[in-house]
């Protein structure tokens, strides 16, 4: 519904879109052009990136989005790089924290 309503009349969202190697999870088109977004949640380590790849492979996309929800305690973070390169061509990786620290928590 976010991506529906901030593209509103100039582009189109599906869902669980078939590919020859699965379900891609999210694809925007815009205009002609199809983007390929994974969702993940990361409890410990990076993942996705050989999932999406494969799917960019099968769709003929050298680009894809993986949009990483992380999970992870602080105590357990590493970072994610901004890009990862793949067979296919290049996944660029948004993480969205949300498992954040308490402002009371944080050391001044």
């Amino acid at each position: 519904m976010f991506a529906e309503g901030t593209l509103r009349e100039r582009g189109l969202t599906f869902r669980e879109v078939l590919s020859g190697a699965g379900f891609v999870d999210f694809v925007v088109l815009l205009p002609r052009t199809p983007h390929l977004i994974e969702l993940k949640i990361m409890r410990e380590h990076y993942e996705g990136a050989t999932q999406l790849g494969t799917y960019m492979e099968k769709e003929s996309r050298k680009e894809g989005w993986l949009v990483l929800f992380d999970a992870r305690t602080h105590l357990n973070r590493t970072s994610i790089p901004l890009e990862t390169q793949v067979r296919s061509g290049v996944i660029n990786n948004v993480v969205v924290d949300i498992n954040p620290v308490s402002p009371s928590r944080i050391a001044a």
